[in-house]
């Protein structure tokens, strides 16, 4: 399902490791979605970010603090996309951390397989889709 018409979902994949780069491409292609640019680290998705972009998949490496800084420049910013998380955490506290620092979507590694398209259309639909908040709000 596109956002509009029959165009892709663009995604702007921000993830440290290539193998977990390529494995998401697979993902979201099989659904329909296209990468439409990828970043290694915060710095570089800022100063990058593509204005065709439907949504930013953060990944959050252990500390995390780099992806929730991208989280918070990026909401600070009028027109940005919406910004999900794809994180190794699935703490409350973590999820809590990603949403007040403007994070729209909360998917662990574990359940990303399953739910990871899922949770990008209701983050473009402007819905929040979090572990410990019954999957998705409106």
């Amino acid at each position: 399902m596109a956002p509009s018409g029959g165009t892709p979902i663009r995604v702007f994949l921000v993830a440290e490791h290539a193998d977990l780069r390529q494995s998401l491409e697979m993902l979201l292609v099989e659904e329909g979605m296209v990468i439409c640019r990828w970043a290694s680290d915060a710095a570089t998705a800022l100063r990058y970010m593509p204005a065709e972009a439907d949504v930013v998949i953060v990944g959050l490496s252990r500390g995390g603090e780099g992806g929730l800084g991208l989280l918070r420049a990026m909401a600070s910013r009028p027109g940005s996309p919406p910004g999900l998380v794809l994180s190794a955490n699935d703490d409350a506290q973590s999820v809590v951390q990603a949403r007040n620092a403007g994070a729209r979507g909360y998917v662990t590694n574990r359940e990303a397989p399953e739910t990871l398209a899922r949770a990008i259309r209701e983050v473009i639909a402007g819905r929040t889709w979090t572990p410990l908040l019954g999957k998705k709000q409106d």
